[in-house]
């Protein structure tokens, strides 16, 4: 929890820091998260869960709370522009 961090209540980021690494571990808050950039879905648990995510270079531990209107922008969004796996 020291270095994740979230932009608003529905989109969380956990960096990685280390050089070489290539996987995070990341607190979910309660309810359903999505990838930003592989579309799968974790977590809902209804007290938060944790979990390891691959995180390579160009593909960071980042996540939208599903349903919220903030995902909805934001998929659609990386859709349009071919950013995220359709």
């Amino acid at each position: 929890l020291e270095y994740e961090f979230m932009l608003g209540p529905d989109v969380l980021v956990a960096p990685v820091l280390s050089p070489g690494e290539q996987q995070v571990s990341v607190y979910l808050p309660a309810g359903t998260w999505i990838h930003l950039f592989t579309g799968e879905t974790h977590g809902q648990d209804q007290s938060g869960t944790w979990i390891d995510v691959e995180a390579p270079l160009g593909t960071p531990a980042a996540f939208v709370k599903a349903g919220s209107t903030a995902a909805q922008q934001i998929l659609s969004r990386f859709t349009e522009s071919q950013l995220a796996p359709q």
